[in-house]
């Protein structure tokens, strides 16, 4: 199963969080609306248009300080996170939200002109102009419609036989047969949800005879036709739904005649006002739509370059096999395809150069140990010569006295040589690294403890308080810390010192702080002294194994062995001049990321 990387989880985390902010937000605009803006008499479409104007303000500068927020966080402790998308942000509420607001507000406003010049070309009184006609036109449907029920009168059945025949002589769907008795309903025939006794308009469409017209109920539109009986007090009521193919249109017609019926100040003032709301929820969906597609955009551009950011870091940690496989298009896909071929090569340059400096480095140890084998071996040959030239003449005398002074210079070169053998083996067989949490600051107490009392130099330790935790070999720090401790003490002991002109005494300085370098967190540690200083023609070759400034009192390994420890952390060191007056070492301790787990070792050949 792929782990997830520690960089993409805080995101994950982050974007929930923001999410979070931007609801708080919303509601702390819906509390300033209600309390400062909004009043009783205020219109829903005015609330919704003070909601926006609120929120729009404060979303931004909730990006705004989100934005500066994260740069903030991200110069202090390097981690790997996103402020792009919070500028993206800030330039879609800039670019596209703000300038929208006006227009809003212009075409809000335009709508009661719009409905201003409707009502001076007077379209309510073309509207109950056409209402007029569509009574004639109902009327004459309704005289016809009698004249089908006269046709059809003999499928009419009595109450003991209802409802007979009515199926074949009417349509059920759009036509209904009611049998009537003063005021109620005795049987009901058809589909139509009609109440025969509930009419909202009626007109009379005969003079003599039973009464045919034309009804309004529950806003359809009905032909009716009645029909006497023998009974006194008992008629047959039959009803035909004139629109029953356009049911939809029926009832806006409908409503807006209503409407228009009702009076003209309602009518003026309701159809805008629907306009409006209409047009601000529209404008309220377009925002809020807008806005979360401007959220997913944003983060499908700054999550690649993240991602990217995130494998650049990898490569500057020594992990040369990272690959991105990221799908994007454009120009960050051609950055993306760069990156992976680039890492490629870069592995395969690694390869290479490794060879190559395991070669060169035998090669110069090989000559070194050469050079120091090659000086016992001179006096070994002059006394092995010595000792068989008397032995090819033994009347000369001394036999026994070259013999044993020969033999004694051979024994002394030899011990040099197998002690020359036993420190190459010693270097050569360093062990790998333990690496543990450990706190810089025990282990400089503790290697320094020895030096804070040198009866003619001063030692002076300062250590910041809030130095992380790092994954150290305590012996190997140790051991780096001792070595140039005890390098500097050197240094200053062998110069020679002039009261008259050095009043105060030697200085030597162990420092650890946190460093911040290219967005990566550090933990730098620095050993600064008041001797000689090193040469800057020298400072390159210083670390090289048996290369020594200390004459015989050196072996050449003491700063070799330092590297080689400084490589095995993942860690830098430089060599500088110090505002002491003498040299300064820094060693730059990486600090590892929460979750980042193991760390690739470069251990480069000596």
């Amino acid at each position: 199963m792929r782990r997830t990387e520690p960089w993409k989880r805080e995101e994950s985390k982050i974007l929930l969080r923001d999410a979070l902010f931007l609801i708080l937000i919303l509601w702390i605009s819906l509390f300033i609306a209600e309390a400062y803006f909004v009043r009783e008499d205020t219109s829903p479409v005015d609330r919704i248009f003070i909601y926006l104007v609120v929120f729009i303000p404060l979303g931004t500068l909730n990006f705004l300080f989100l934005y500066y927020y994260r740069n903030k966080r991200i110069r202090r402790t390097g981690n790997l996170r996103s402020s792009l998308r919070y500028r993206l942000m800030i330039a879609f509420m800039v670019v596209s939200i703000f300038p929208s607001i006006p227009i809003f507000l212009v075409s809000s406003d335009r709508v009661e002109t719009v409905i201003g010049v409707l009502f001076s070309l007077d379209f309510r009184g073309g509207l109950l102009a056409s209402e007029d006609l569509l009574k004639q036109h109902e009327l004459e449907q309704t005289r016809k419609f009698s004249e089908y029920v006269a046709a059809r009168q003999g499928y009419l059945p009595s109450p003991g036989t209802w409802p007979g025949n009515l199926e074949q002589g009417f349509d059920p769907e759009s036509e209904s047969i009611f049998l009537i008795e003063g005021s109620g309903v005795i049987k009901r025939f058809g589909e139509q949800p009609l109440n025969p006794l509930e009419w909202s308009s009626v007109r009379r469409g005969n003079e003599k005879g039973p009464p045919i017209f034309a009804g309004v109920s529950s806003s359809r539109r009905y032909a009716v036709v009645t029909v006497p009986t023998n009974v006194p007090n008992r008629y047959y009521l039959i009803t035909r739904h004139l629109y029953a193919d356009n049911p939809r249109s029926e009832a806006r017609f409908q409503d807006i005649v209503n409407l228009v019926a009702s009076g003209k100040e309602e009518w003026e003032e309701k159809i805008p006002y629907n306009l409006r709301l209409g047009l601000a929820i529209a404008y309220a969906m377009m925002i809020t739509i807008a806005l979360g597609v401007a959220i997913v955009l944003a983060r499908q551009i700054s999550h690649p370059i993240v991602s990217l950011a995130a494998a650049t870091r990898s490569v500057t940690q020594g992990k040369l096999d990272t690959r991105l496989d990221i799908k994007s298009e454009g120009e960050i896909g051609i950055l993306i395809d760069s990156f992976n071929q680039m890492t490629e090569e870069l592995q395969t340059l690694r390869g290479r150069l490794l060879h190559s400096q395991r070669v060169a480095a035998w090669q110069e140890v090989a000559r070194r140990l050469a050079h120091e084998i090659k000086n016992p071996l001179t006096p070994i040959q002059l006394s092995a010569e010595r000792m068989l030239r008397r032995l090819d003449r033994p009347d000369r005398g001394n036999l026994e006295e070259i013999v044993r002074s020969g033999g004694s210079t051979i024994l002394e070169q030899v011990n040099v040589l197998k002690h020359l053998v036993e420190e190459f083996s010693n270097f050569a067989r360093m062990p790998a690294p333990r690496l543990e949490y450990h706190s810089l600051m025990e282990l400089l107490q503790e290697s320094t403890e020895a030096y804070a009392n040198l009866p003619d130099i001063d030692f002076e330790l300062k250590v910041s308080p809030d130095l992380p935790e790092l994954a150290l070999d305590r012996n190997l720090v140790i051991g780096m810390i001792n070595n140039l401790v005890q390098n500097a003490i050197d240094a200053i002991r062998s110069m020679e010192w002039e009261a008259e002109d050095t009043p105060e005494r030697p200085l030597i300085r162990v420092a650890a702080a946190p460093h911040l370098q290219a967005g990566k967190r550090y933990v730098q540690l620095s050993i600064e002294d008041s001797g000689p200083g090193i040469e800057e023609n020298q400072r390159e070759q210083i670390f090289e194994p048996y290369y020594t400034t200390k004459g015989e009192k050196g072996n050449g390994l003491g700063l070799a062995l330092v590297e080689r420890a400084v490589l095995d952390h993942n860690a830098r060191i430089y060599v500088t001049g110090s505002s002491l007056g003498g040299a300064a070492f820094r060693v730059f301790f990486p600090v590892p990321e929460d979750g980042q787990g193991e760390r690739d070792i470069m251990v480069f050949p000596v």
